[in-house]
């Protein structure tokens, strides 16, 4: 996936499931208007996400692929462990509720949280 730099809006997708330590299983959605601005070229297509809590590596997805890519509800820290979207984005003060609007500044593959 190969994105110039630009914003694009995102959104919070609730898979209603929970994890063990309760937080919900979400996923974040890219926004219709701005899905054109997204490419995804293979089945997983990796993604750096940096937010002020540090810095991720993922996956994008497009899902069915029927043009709306997602960021997996999975991702791994700088030392390989295993860390959900929901703890990422709790850690960094945004709400997990379904819809909840997000905004990223995206460069190439690596994907930062405003």
């Amino acid at each position: 996936m190969i994105v110039p730099q630009m914003l694009i809006q995102c959104y919070v997708e609730d898979l209603r499931q929970t994890y063990a330590n309760g937080l919900p299983r979400i996923e974040v959605f890219v926004s219709t208007g701005y899905t054109n601005m997204v490419r995804v070229v293979s089945k997983r297509d990796p993604i750096i996400l940096v937010t002020p809590t540090g810095t991720y590596r993922g996956g994008m997805i497009d899902n069915q692929g029927k043009g709306w890519p997602y960021i997996c509800p999975d991702l791994f820290t700088a030392n390989n462990s295993k860390i959900s979207l929901a703890q990422i984005l709790r850690e960094n003060g945004v709400p997990l509720s379904q819809n909840q609007p997000l905004q990223f500044d995206v460069s190439g593959n690596t994907w930062t949280l405003l």
